[in-house]
């Protein structure tokens, strides 16, 4: 059994008319590949379909906000899904209101206490897949293998925002939780901030959200020693190869943050 999403072609809808906001739309078609039938869940579940809070893929600003299905008269097992869009509005961001909400953003610099083996490495030209086999480089600082303590420099990030809705949900944020930033992002360098998450409050039709960030000098990278397969040991602890790991490999445009200055 495996579920078939289908997004009908010429389907996609925006829609504007003075003194309303944006509204979207798109249609899919859902069935089974072995024409068997297939329920409310079985079809929300589907990976190919949107869910709440994803943002709409052709128009910034749009985001799921609700969705309908029928079962189609002329085809046995198939389901037919009109998803709509919504605009999600910051608080503070194109109103005149001296009361509006404005994101307010909070960088706190610190450090980050590591293992270090060699001091004043070599970046990797793609911090997001380092050489497996690619020595770091520098200087050695281990004691036969054994590492050193290292003040790694780092930034924590929150942004406070509101949010302003009839319908919200955080569910389209989860595909960026751990992901670090594709472009530069407020003056630091693409790769080098880490998405931790967003905690979300509700109050009425408003939404506080605080948004969690960090900063690493090293990129998120951390280094790692040749070690046996066999009982986890440091092989040739004399000269101890070293290798950069990236935890994180993956990445994603934080176009999705309240826009801060």
């Amino acid at each position: 059994m495996s579920i078939v999403v289908q997004e009908i072609a010429g389907s996609k809808v925006i829609d504007w008319q003075p003194g309303s906001t944006r509204t979207g739309e798109r249609v899919f078609i859902v069935y089974d590949d072995e024409d068997v039938p297939i329920n409310h869940d079985d079809i929300l579940e589907a990976a190919d379909l949107p869910g709440f809070g994803e943002a709409h893929p052709d128009a910034s600003g749009l985001w799921a906000s609700g969705y309908s299905m029928r079962m189609l008269e002329d085809r046995a097992n198939t389901w037919e899904i009109t998803w709509s869009y919504t605009v999600i509005k910051f608080s503070g961001e194109g109103t005149d209101d001296d009361e509006a909400f404005t994101p307010g953003l909070n960088i706190s610099i610190g450090q980050n206490v590591i293992d270090m083996w060699r001091s004043n490495p070599n970046k990797p030209p793609n911090v997001s897949s380092p050489g497996l086999t690619t020595d770091i480089g520098g200087s050695i600082v281990h004691v036969a293998g054994h590492p050193i303590s290292m003040a790694l420099p780092k930034a924590d990030i929150t942004i406070k925002s509101q949010i302003i809705t009839n319908n919200f949900n955080g569910y389209g944020l989860l595909q960026h939780i751990t992901r670090r930033n594709s472009e530069a992002w407020l003056g630091f360098p693409a790769g080098s901030v880490l998405f931790h998450g967003v905690n979300i409050s509700k109050n009425g039709n408003v939404y506080d959200l605080d948004w969690s960030l960090t900063w690493d000098f090293w990129y998120h990278l951390r280094q790692v020693p040749n070690r046996s397969d066999i009982d986890g040991e440091i092989i040739d602890p004399g000269s101890c190869f070293v290798w950069f790991r990236q935890p994180f490999p993956l990445t994603t445009s934080f176009a999705f943050l309240p826009q801060v200055s």
